[in-house]
């Protein structure tokens, strides 16, 4: 397919009607699937890739970053249509929320892959961040239990620019790049769970308990942090810091 375009639609929120600024488009489209299966099983798997796509996505009032709920397509003649795979090569992807600046990830090459009726959602990709660095994302959605698991490995990434898009913490971070690997476990009503294993350099950073005040040219850190969203966060582990 050629140009492909998903503008900005209104939805509600609340209780009221708004329009959904989100947004996105591709140069082009493959789509490929296999006739054999279609034929025999009377399901179309859909493969999807998605050539130089953009997109606009911010948070609404209620703190979604995503409205568009995927559900499930009625079967046309006893065939039943399923998504099974989403790609983007060298893409480029603008998030706004609602209350830090916008930041733009560039260069951006992934696939989500959808099983058990888009209940669970495995992805994985690559990309550069305007802001300075660039990340490797791995991770899985369970849609039932909202459940986010996410493991996240960098290269000299400024994190500073980049703390507002984490769930409400404590974390306070004037400066730093980071090189390393964080894993994060986010279920709701139940605390957050981080594991940052790496090297933060050109420091200056506080957490609140146990009290830590850091900075430091260089920064080595093995730690786990649990944060509850009512109670002071506690954060464990060892940090050699230097300079």
């Amino acid at each position: 397919f050629g140009r492909s375009t998903v503008p900005p639609h209104e939805r509600t929120v609340s209780g009221q009607k708004v329009l959904d600024q989100d947004q996105a488009s591709a140069e082009s489209v493959v789509v490929r699937f296999n006739p054999w299966t279609a034929v025999v099983n009377r399901t179309l798997d859909l493969d999807v890739t998605l050539n130089k796509p953009t997109a606009y996505l911010d948070t609404d009032p209620d703190g979604q970053w995503i409205g568009t709920k995927l559900t499930p397509q009625p079967e046309a003649d006893g065939l039943k249509i399923k998504l099974k795979a989403l790609r983007a090569r060298n893409g480029t992807v603008t998030l706004a929320p609602l209350t830090h600046p916008k930041r733009v990830l560039q260069g951006l090459n992934g696939a989500a892959l959808f099983t058990q009726d888009n209940q669970k959602i495995d992805f994985h990709g690559t990309t550069g961040v305007d802001s300075g660095g660039r990340v490797a994302l791995n991770g899985t959605w369970k849609q039932p239990q909202q459940q986010l698991l996410l493991t996240a490995k960098s290269q000299e990434l400024t994190l500073a620019p980049l703390v507002g898009f984490l769930p409400p913490n404590p974390l306070r971070l004037k400066s730093g790049t980071y090189d390393g690997r964080v894993q994060l476990d986010y279920r709701p009503q139940q605390p957050l769970q981080l594991v940052s294993q790496g090297t933060l350099a050109n420091a200056d950073i506080q957490w609140p308990n146990p009290l830590v005040f850091a900075k430091a040219q260089r920064v080595e850190l093995d730690v786990a942090a649990t944060v509850p969203s009512k109670q002071q966060p506690f954060l464990k582990g060892k940090a050699n810091i230097q300079g």
